[in-house]
């Protein structure tokens, strides 16, 4: 993840604004170009998107991550192409659709060293949340109007051991209202597979990159 790719450095009013101005096509095949993350070792990240710019991105877990030893990249996807407040957030064959694109809106002002993101899915405008803001491990990952609380609030976390000065890897997502990380069910890899939230471990299926759609 060395390349030099342009930060969405915005609060959730820019994010709004975003969306109301940014339709994302659909591509026909996958195709995916680092997306660095803003202070992480070597990775680097330039101005803020422009007026009406997205940076669409895939969320892809280290377990079926092909740079990462699998043999299929599944991503984030909120099952059924569904635009509903409470839909779920699922693994699935990464094609490049709609609901597949998420656009990462960095939040000021969360004081955490390597960014705190909120995720906005190209298809529905709506935001990566967790149901209800439970605390418990298992509550699902779903979708929701973007309302900036701190239950649609992701902060990177480097896995343990990780040098900040030089890491380039996967990440962990933690919850900044409960403190757990995103985490895809068991560990699942097939199609259907849900996320959740569960304690931190930094396990594989905890450990997650961004890929820019090209």
């Amino acid at each position: 993840m060395k390349n030099v790719i342009r930060r969405v450095s915005v609060a959730i009013a820019a994010g709004a604004a975003l969306m109301s101005m940014v339709t994302a096509p659909a591509s026909a095949a996958p195709k995916f170009e680092p997306y660095d993350l803003p202070g992480v070792g070597k990775q680097t990240q330039a101005k803020a998107a422009a007026a009406g710019e997205a940076i669409w991105t895939a969320i892809i877990p280290k377990t079926t991550d092909v740079n990462h030893g699998s043999t299929v990249d599944r991503c984030a996807d909120i099952a059924w192409n569904s635009v509903d407040n409470g839909a779920r957030a699922i693994l699935f064959d990464c094609y490049g659709t709609n609901n597949q694109k998420w656009a990462p809106v960095w939040v000021a002002g969360t004081g955490t060293p390597y960014g705190t993101a909120m995720f906005i899915n190209a298809n529905s405008g709506k935001c990566l949340d967790l149901s209800g803001s439970a605390p418990s491990n298992g509550s699902h990952v779903i979708q929701w109007n973007c309302h900036n609380g701190p239950n649609q609030q992701w902060e990177v976390v480097l896995p343990a051991g990780a040098d900040p000065a030089t890491y380039d890897g996967p990440v962990l997502f933690k919850n900044r209202a409960t403190g757990k990380c995103l985490d895809t069910d068991n560990g699942g890899i097939a199609n259907g597979t849900g996320f959740l939230q569960w304690d931190c471990h930094g396990n594989p299926n905890q450990l997650f990159s961004l890929y820019r759609w090209i």
